[in-house]
């Protein structure tokens, strides 16, 4: 029962620029150029389906979607560098969102150290954090810096079909509860937790990490790569160092 397909939209990474909306971030705040999207202080939000080019550099505050449980959004990072205090990117609802890496584009997506959480919680925890599938696809360049917790963490699913993606994380670097799934991509990840996890251990048809490609360099202070279920290597090349299993799967 467990799904290692990736959809035709996973793996295409095109966008029409004529119809999308335009977000210039510039230091502390934005401009938005289109329908769909809104800037308020420091925070720009995504509220509709559609296509969102992002461009600029935003030196203390974050990119964040609050769509339809339905909508299918598409962030395009065109030489975008987000830094927070909390996530950089939060994705609180959607029904899936696809972040582009622009071919020849160098991204940024970084946190603080310290979040100021509701009480009782302890999400979001991640620079690039969502609550909805999330499929990372492109040809260009994504640096993640997870300085409070995880660098990468979404709650369902996390497809990455291409990039070259760098990840410094205090805990994991790529972590999807649901699934991991990796078609292609280039991989640098230093984690101080596990370098790529899923954690679902209460569905016996999710939790599990599936590698059909890609190439990894992974340091991690724990697991190196480690899923709640089933651990599928079909593909790619990794150097894993791990302070303990370089490679687990919890299925007994």
């Amino acid at each position: 029962g467990m799904d290692f397909e990736y959809s035709d939209r996973d793996k295409d990474a095109s966008y029409d620029v004529a119809s999308a909306t335009n977000i210039a971030l510039s230091g502390q705040g934005a401009t938005v150029s289109g329908e769909g999207a809104a800037v308020e202080g420091t925070t720009v939000t995504i509220t509709a389906a559609g296509t969102y080019v992002a461009t600029g550099e935003l030196t203390a505050g974050s990119l964040v979607v609050n769509a339809d449980g339905q909508d299918k959004v598409q962030i395009v990072l065109s030489g975008a560098s987000i830094r927070n205090e909390g996530p950089a990117l939060n994705i609180q609802q959607a029904d899936k969102v696809f972040v582009t890496l622009a071919d020849g584009t160098q991204n940024t997506l970084a946190d603080g150290a310290s979040y100021e959480l509701a009480e009782g919680e302890d999400e979001p925890n991640a620079a690039l954090y969502s609550k909805a599938d999330l499929t990372i696809n492109g040809t260009g360049a994504l640096s993640v810096e997870g300085n409070y917790r995880h660098g990468v963490n979404s709650k369902d699913d996390l497809v990455v079909t291409g990039g070259a993606i760098t990840v410094v994380a205090k805990e994991d670097g790529l972590r999807g509860k649901d699934c991991v799934k990796v078609a292609d991509g280039s991989f640098a990840i230093t984690a101080g937790g596990d370098g790529v996890k899923s954690s679902n251990d209460e569905d016996p048809t999710r939790g599990f990490v599936s590698i059909d490609g890609g190439t990894f360099a992974v340091e991690a202070g724990d697991e190196g790569f480690q899923a709640a279920t089933y651990l599928r290597l079909a593909g790619g090349d990794a150097q894993i160092k791990a302070a303990d299993h370089a490679l687990r799967s919890d299925v007994e």
